[in-house]
């Protein structure tokens, strides 16, 4: 069955992995099978990975790659040794982009030319396996070692602002300008102070919950290789997926191609804040449940754009708001989210500062 989603082709790895000793193809690293845990990536286990990349597959990736799976150098290959090939190549593409206290970013950049997830693109090809070396031999990713530092660097920034959110919540009921900023981006003029206060709790609830998840838990990043080649995926930015009613675990988010590009639309043509904007709008989905009512280059001002009921449970006013409470917007980003940018799709020179 094809791999949808990371979720799935991380349970096939995991499972592919387990046990395994490589038919001594791999002396030293019995320990990688241990790499992939049952939440997410180990940190403990990390070291083995490393090695494996940068030690083991050091001359003839490849073919230590199929010796270890069991891929014969000619004819047809069977699905499980398809499948072990498979595993070993993600975990040859897993990082640890980067790790603060017990906060783990990581990043599966799997090469560039895939269209699928690594099982399903070997299997396309298992009839002949010179195909499938070729696709191993390939190690030219979708995402460079700046932009894994990016990530991690994005992530760092996000949680200080989650952070930050937590401390305004916290004095929102006592402090005049605490309590202002909530109201910014949360109340419109005939919103009860009642109702106001409710928020408030519901913020400082969610906020909590989400420096939680990202100080004691693991974050996945990747893309979706289906959507590389995909015109109408032009301007997705991010996603987070659901399965069986649920987000994925590993939590993973998916950055995609408009991410990389700084556009006239965009509220925030600092692409460092819009990474920590962005990553911040995807963990309140999965961590709070929120939705997507309202996106700021349209304008998220509660009363005027959206209702302050909508913005209450908006992840784009979520996000911006701990930008916000973080002291991380100009009063010209703080304008165009709430009132809309008005601009175009058009492509500006690209800023990470």
């Amino acid at each position: 069955m094809p791999s949808t989603g990371f979720a799935d082709e991380y349970r096939l790895c995991r499972e592919t992995l387990e046990g395994q000793d490589f038919g001594g193809a791999l002396p030293g690293l019995l320990d990688l099978t241990k790499a992939l845990g049952a939440e997410g990536p180990e940190l403990n286990f990390y070291g083995k990975v490393s090695h494996f990349r940068e030690v083991a597959l050091k001359f003839k990736e490849a073919d230590k790659i199929m010796e270890a799976a069991g891929v014969p150098a000619t004819g047809l290959v069977k699905d499980e040794a398809v499948k072990m090939a498979a595993s070993l190549k993600m975990l040859r593409h897993l990082y640890l982009a980067g790790a603060r206290g017990s906060q783990q970013v990581w990043v599966v950049s799997t090469p560039s030319s895939y269209a699928k997830f690594a099982s399903d693109e070997l299997l396309d090809v298992k009839a002949d396996a010179t195909k499938v070396k070729a696709k191993l031999a390939d190690v030219t990713e979708q995402f460079s070692d700046e932009t894994k530092d990016h990530l991690a660097e994005a992530m760092q920034l996000g949680l200080s602002w989650c952070e930050s959110a937590k401390v305004v919540l916290g004095n929102a009921a006592s402090t005049p300008a605490s309590r202002a900023i909530v109201e910014r981006w949360f109340a419109a003029s005939d919103t009860a102070a009642a109702d106001i206060d409710k928020t408030i709790a519901a913020l400082l609830a969610g906020f909590k919950k989400i420096a939680f998840a990202l100080n004691h838990n693991q974050v996945v990043i990747t893309d979706m290789p289906m959507y590389r080649s995909d015109a109408k995926k032009n301007t997705v930015e991010a996603f987070v997926r659901r399965t069986d009613g649920k987000f994925e675990r590993p939590r993973t988010i998916y950055i995609e191609k408009a991410l990389f590009e700084n556009y006239d639309i965009s509220v925030l043509h600092d692409m460092k804040k819009n990474w920590a904007r962005v990553l911040i709008h995807e963990c309140t989905h999965t961590e709070v449940g929120t939705q997507d009512n309202g996106y700021a280059f349209r304008g998220i001002g509660p009363g005027a754009k959206i209702t302050a009921d909508k913005a209450a449970t908006n992840a784009d006013s979520w996000a911006f708001f701990a930008a916000d409470c973080a002291g991380a917007l100009t009063d010209g980003e703080r304008l165009r989210a709430l009132g809309g940018t008005g601009g175009k799709l058009v492509k500006l020179a690209k800023n990470w500062n």
